[in-house]
């Protein structure tokens, strides 16, 4: 049997926890100042995508505490709701923070959630790296190239299921485990770790599919033992396999059941073809991203896409300790696994075609890559974002270069000069990394909005524009900041922002809400575009909204029982006196409410309509 395990430094050592604490401790001031001005606006959120993982947290919290199911939101695109199962909720985290979202609110729950992230990360990492070099030095520097690298500092920008990584490092090493170690146990912490990375991201449970299937099949092929001793090994490690499926499955079994009847529903995943805009294509690793630090890159115009570029950027630092640790350690076991599975994922990562300074089409030819035709099977097929394989590339480089960093620090018998050189090395990767300080920012809220949230009766708010799209996020009015204003007012809304877009939600089947969101649609392109323009039928006029409006009017009564309207917020260019929107809610409602900061409102209660206005 090929063991992967070196037993941790110190073991029996009663000072061990005080050495883990202070790492503990050096990651967390790390995680503070990388993250910095998170730290000093807890209630501050990234947008967009952002506004996706607030409304998530609160969400969970709501539906735990009210006995509801946390997979399907009954608040989104209301009256019909939608599914949560495929969309980037991090049930993992918002479960784990449910507590902090109860007591202090769902944005300070995220944030906290993005610095324990890196908190973890680094100490997993950390844990991982001092397994097997030894080094507790080596180890602390694996786990800061990890957790505040490019790569994972950008997902911190935009993503929070892509900064939650520390569960695919937690069932990393609970598989070695499993596979070197003849305990019970190990399996099934492996199972549960399993089940945390499948309740944080589709992709990463892919991802540990994959280091699962090479770390088998590579620990199968170069075992020494003899055919029937190989033979009875290959049997005991399927079985401590199906122990950490079974417990997996087991824990997943209530999310995996919304999956597979989302499945059984037909409910489609918006798909994109390899060369669509959006496309896998558009996600390729760029190969000089790869390679040249971010200075450099930006100077000669190197980058096609800067973020993506310098999200892949590997180092000086870490590359040349990796290069190192492989040729001085090439004849390990755990070094060539790694090595295969690096190489694996950086082909993987490059994507569909080679992309060499944004260019991928060189005439009428390209050079396509493995991705191109694995996109045709799944679960490739379910991944259009194929740069994220170097999330593996990047923890397999770490760990290589923990065990160069370990052997360079052979050579240094003083703790002093090992210190020194240690301390070298993070300061030239500090100035080597880009700086990707935190992106948040405090929404603006209305009064409206806390007049709405002190009603406590169960209402929904029509707020318009009505976007037949679930991924608009340009501007303030658009689902992504209706689905934020819901964390904040507690109704249910006729729209929402999905990450991963369904088919069937973006186009409204009643009549009444799809003439609304034709006319938000106009007025969307009244603005920008100007009067007259269309992409569908004849442009109405504004005198024409308000008689549609009057006609609807005649069945009001019906129309806001039947939605449970209590309110009506228009937005922006949809709350201007001239827009279509607001000329049809006036002939709908009877009255033209004046604008205020950009928003104007009626509130609907027992027939009577009024207007919103804010407190003086």
């Amino acid at each position: 049997m090929i063991s992967l395990s070196v037993p941790p430094p110190g073991a029996g050592n009663n000072r061990e926890w005080q050495y883990n604490a202070f790492v503990t401790a050096l990651f967390s001031l790390l995680a503070l100042i990388r993250t910095w001005p998170l730290a000093r606006m807890m209630d501050a959120v990234i947008d967009s995508d952002g506004y996706v993982f607030v409304n998530g947290f609160w969400w969970v919290a709501k539906a735990l505490s009210e006995g509801q199911n946390p997979f399907f939101s009954t608040y989104l695109f209301f009256p019909d709701g939608v599914s949560l199962a495929f969309q980037t909720v991090t049930f993992s985290n918002a479960v784990l923070f449910f507590p902090v979202t109860k007591i202090f609110g769902a944005n300070v729950a995220v944030n906290c959630a993005y610095i324990v992230c890196y908190v973890l990360t680094a100490w997993f990492t950390y844990l991982l790296a001092r397994d097997l070099t030894g080094s507790r030095l080596a180890a602390f520097f694996a786990g800061i190239i990890v957790s505040f690298g490019p790569y994972h500092m950008f997902s911190g920008t935009h993503h929070l299921n892509l900064t939650t990584i520390q569960w695919l490092l937690l069932y990393a090493i609970m598989l070695r485990f499993s596979m070197s170690r003849k305990d019970a146990f190990s399996p099934v912490l492996a199972g549960i770790a399993a089940a945390l990375v499948i309740y944080t991201d589709h992709f990463q449970a892919i991802l540990a599919c994959f280091m699962t299937v090479i770390f088998v099949i590579y620990h199968l092929a170069v075992s020494p033992e003899r055919e029937s001793l190989k033979a009875s090994r290959a049997k005991e490690l399927f079985v401590r396999l199906a122990v950490i499926a079974v417990t997996a499955a087991v824990l997943v079994f209530p999310y995996g059941y919304a999956i597979f009847s989302d499945l059984a529903a037909q409910h489609n995943i918006t798909s994109f073809g390899i060369f669509d805009a959006g496309g896998p294509n558009t996600f390729c690793g760029d190969l000089p991203g790869y390679f040249t630090p971010y200075p450099l890159g930006n100077y000669f115009d190197i980058y096609s896409n800067t973020e993506l570029s310098t999200a892949l950027y590997l180092g000086i630092v870490p590359a040349t300790a990796a290069l190192y640790g492989t040729i001085k350690n090439i004849g390990k076991q755990w070094v060539k696994l790694l090595l295969l599975l690096a190489l694996i994922s950086f082909i993987l990562s490059l994507g569909t075609t080679l992309h060499i300074k944004g260019v991928w089409q060189w005439g009428a030819s390209s050079w396509r890559l493995p991705y191109y035709w694995l996109f045709d099977w799944p679960p490739f097929s379910l991944i259009r974002t194929p740069y994220r394989f170097h999330l593996v590339t990047i923890i397999c480089m770490a760990l290589l270069a923990a065990s160069g960093i370990a052997g360079l620090l052979e050579k240094f018998p003083s703790r002093a000069c090992r210190y020194s050189v240690t301390a070298a090395a993070l300061l030239i990767m500090a100035l080597d990394f880009p700086a990707m300080p935190y992106q948040g920012q405090k929404t603006p809220v209305h009064a409206f909005h806390r007049i709405i949230a002190s009603d406590n009766l169960d209402y929904s708010v029509l707020e318009l524009p009505l976007s037949r799209w679930a991924q608009v996020k340009n501007g303030n009015a658009n689902p992504s900041s209706f689905t934020y204003y819901q964390t904040l007012h507690g109704k249910k809304i006729f729209s929402g922002l999905l990450t991963r877009a369904i088919e069937e939600k973006v186009d409204f089947k009643d009549p009444f809400l799809s003439l609304l969101c034709a006319l938000s649609t106009q007025d969307r392109l009244n603005r920008d575009l100007g009067p007259g323009y269309t992409d569908g039928p004849v442009p109405i006029s504004p005198d024409q909204a308000e008689q549609l409006g009057s006609s609807n009017a005649i069945n009001r009564d019906f129309l806001l029982k039947k939605y449970k309207i209590g309110y009506v917020l228009l937005y922006e260019f949809t709350a201007q006196a001239d827009s279509l929107s607001a000329r049809f809610m006036k002939g709908f409602l009877g009255d033209m409410p004046e604008c205020e900061e950009g928003i104007c409102g009626y509130r609907l209660t027992q027939g009577r309509v009024e207007r919103l206005r804010e407190p003086i």
